[in-house]
C-alpha cells in the first residue's frame, strides 16, 4: 500500500473508497452535481482544489461520521481535513483504536 490509500496496482483501499463515496454524496447534496474527476484525482487533490465549499465540506464530514460511526473532535488538526487521503487515514486510525 502506498501512502495515499492507493496500492501498487492503482486500486483504492476499502476505507478510501468509502470516503470518496461520502465526498461524492456531499458534493451532489451541496452543489447539485457530481465531481467530474476519477477516484485517484479525488483522493490525491486537496479539497480546496476540488472546489469544495464550506457547505459541501460540512456535508462531507457528516457523511463520514454517519458512514463510519465516528465523531470529529474539536482538536482534529486542520491537515487531517485537507484531502480525501488524509481523512481516510484518520478514519482508518480511528477504526483501528475503537
Amino acid at each position: 500500500m502506498l501512502s495515499s490509500g492507493i496500492d501498487i496496482a492503482g486500486e483504492l483501499d476499502v476505507t478510501t473508497q468509502r470516503v470518496v463515496a461520502c465526498l461524492q454524496r456531499a458534493y451532489v447534496a451541496a452543489l447539485g452535481r457530481p465531481l467530474e474527476l476519477g477516484s485517484r484525482e479525488i483522493v490525491t487533490s486537496p479539497l480546496r482544489e476540488l472546489g469544495i465549499d464550506s457547505s459541501a465540506t460540512l456535508s462531507f464530514l457528516v457523511e463520514v461520521e454517519d458512514e463510519f460511526g465516528i465523531e470529529w473532535n474539536d482538536d482534529v488538526p486542520a491537515e487531517t481535513l485537507a484531502s480525501v487521503d488524509s481523512v481516510a487515514k484518520f478514519v482508518a486510525h480511528e477504526l483501528a483504536i475503537a
